[in-house]
């Protein structure tokens, strides 16, 4: 009966992230950062499909204006930039999103188990993860692609290493906290296993942060894989990448702004939009926390 009982406090924990969730993308700011996400997801998987032209065809004079061939001019070597727009966004939202989900998945069994059973080793693991804070993401990034050269499956890898440690630390100290809970006690007490302990009584009521943490998340990743783009470690050519396009023209800015400007915007745009869906989901996760309701 005791075993039914925190099974069922796990349980109402866990609904009320599902419902905060909606609430957050259904209404408000929340609702407004959901659609500037999904806008450009829409733009970056349909955008190959409509675009009027491949990426490396060649539609005019360098930096020409916009035009009925070339809705947003050309960039520095008559390439369509609409086109280069359209393409362009696959390796930065697809790295950007490979990445968040990794890094989240591992951060949450960093989090989970580190923090539901302290001892020596999560202690050390703690002691490792603040080491791996200090170190500027970009550094890193600049050291490993400098000597191992660039390709989609290294960023994707050094994107997870660069978000993974803030995510677990932060799922480490929202496990510790429920884990001192009366109703974890008890169940520890009743003799539960570790796993049965982790998943049935910790994990449900770790999920509000790990909601709040994803979109912000994901703005790091983007901002992270774009910025390395720019800096030339993006897409191979003939390949196009937002962070290319923008460093690739930023010489003509006052010839032809198009070429910098759009890409700017896409990435703006999803940066924005998932700051604005990760305020509203922590705003609500505290007052609801506050009230004693999470």
């Amino acid at each position: 009966m005791n075993r039914a009982i925190h099974s069922t406090e796990a349980a109402s924990g866990g609904s009320q992230p599902r419902s905060m969730l909606w609430a957050t993308v259904s209404q408000g700011e929340g609702l407004i950062g959901t659609l500037m996400i999904l806008a450009v997801l829409l733009l970056v998987f349909l955008g190959p499909l409509v675009a009027p032209h491949a990426s490396s065809d060649f539609v005019g004079k360098p930096y020409s204006p916009p035009s009925e061939t070339a809705w947003l001019g050309t960039d520095y070597q008559g390439h369509d930039v609409l086109s280069g727009v359209l393409h362009g966004g696959m390796l930065i939202v697809g790295v950007a999103g490979g990445g968040l989900v990794i890094s989240i998945v591992l951060a949450t069994l960093f989090g989970l188990f580190t923090g539901s059973f302290p001892g020596r080793a999560s202690t050390f693991a703690l002691k490792l993860l603040d080491l791996a804070l200090i170190f500027p993401p970009i550094v890193l990034g600049l050291l490993v692609l400098t000597r191992a050269g660039t390709s989609p499956w290294l960023l994707l890898l050094l994107t997870v290493a660069t978000q993974f440690p803030s995510s677990a630390r932060i799922f480490w100290a929202a496990s510790r906290a429920v884990g001192q809970e009366d109703y974890v006690e008890a169940a520890r007490a009743l003799g539960l296993s570790k796993w049965e302990l982790v998943s049935r009584e910790v994990a449900p009521n770790i999920v509000a942060p790990i909601l709040a943490e994803i979109p912000i998340r994901f703005a790091y990743c983007i901002a992270i894989v774009a910025t390395l783009a720019f800096l030339g470690f993006g897409a191979e050519p003939p390949a196009v990448d937002w962070g290319t396009m923008i460093n690739q023209n930023k010489g003509g800015l006052t010839l032809q702004p198009w070429p910098v400007v759009a890409p700017v915007l896409c990435i703006a745009v999803i940066t924005v939009g998932a700051n604005l869906l990760s305020d509203v989901l922590r705003t609500r996760m505290t007052s609801k926390s506050g009230n004693g309701t999470i």
